[in-house]
């Protein structure tokens, strides 16, 4: 059986015997770390800079920006917030907002590795320490 298999059978089987605890869950996973989209930009600037080769690492940045602002994109392989894919692609630089469903696809697997995985986790909460006293509409 495939992971993905057990984890959508575990997924249900907490939905259905514990409603109230699988609903939290998606409670908190759901909330973003940073919601003012506005940061988007000088975070993708800000990584990019600090990469000794930017244009390997694309995954990587994706991942971090979903982490920080859907991090439940990441969590359940859902869409992301509408507008939150333009934003990103704007800030990339892709005249195609599709580019970003492109590397979202393929960023899956690659979170599936711990390291990468805990890189892009570790880089989030260095990011969300840093911008959330410049998160606009951040929750304090």
């Amino acid at each position: 059986m495939k992971i993905e298999q057990i984890e959508r059978i575990t997924s249900r089987v907490v939905k259905l015997n514990y409603p109230d605890i699988y609903s939290e869950a998606l409670d908190v996973l759901n909330v973003p770390k940073l919601t003012d989209w506005n940061l988007v930009k000088p975070i993708y600037d800000d990584l990019f800079n600090a990469s000794e080769n930017p244009h390997e690492e694309m995954h990587y940045f994706i991942g971090v920006l979903f982490k920080v602002f859907a991090p439940l994109t990441l969590a359940a392989s859902l869409k992301l917030p509408v507008g939150l894919r333009d934003v990103v692609a704007e800030a990339i630089g892709y005249v195609s907002p599709e580019m970003v469903n492109y590397h979202s696809n393929i960023l899956k697997p690659y979170l599936k590795n711990r390291r990468f995985s805990k890189r892009v986790e570790d880089e989030a909460t260095r990011i969300i320490n840093e911008y959330s006293n410049q998160d606009k509409n951040g929750r304090q």
